[in-house]
């Protein structure tokens, strides 16, 4: 994890509270699974709600994945369903 790259983004989302972001009533952030980004969310906003970027997951899953030159194979590729971290099950079909 970069910690760098967290700091960098806390005083990007302390910036943007300065300019006025509402986001008393909740914030939803997606996104690519990165460590420094998701420490920055949830020491800024502690009660947002992060949601893993599909898109994303799938890349990374698939890079460990032995296809046949020229076969991508994501049709295949499904999530179990699982709960947050706010306790509301997902569904997370790909």
């Amino acid at each position: 994890m970069s910690t760098e790259n967290a700091r960098a983004l806390e005083q990007f989302f302390e910036k943007l509270i300065e300019r006025g972001l509402q986001y008393k009533e909740g914030l939803l952030f997606i996104v690519d699974g990165s460590k420094g980004i998701m420490k920055a969310i949830e020491k800024i906003f502690p009660c947002a709600v992060i949601q893993r970027c599909h898109y994303h997951k799938i890349e990374n899953v698939a890079s460990y994945l032995p296809y046949p030159k020229g076969c991508r194979g994501y049709g295949v590729l499904r999530l179990e369903p699982r709960t947050n971290r706010h306790g509301m099950k997902q569904q997370n079909a790909l």
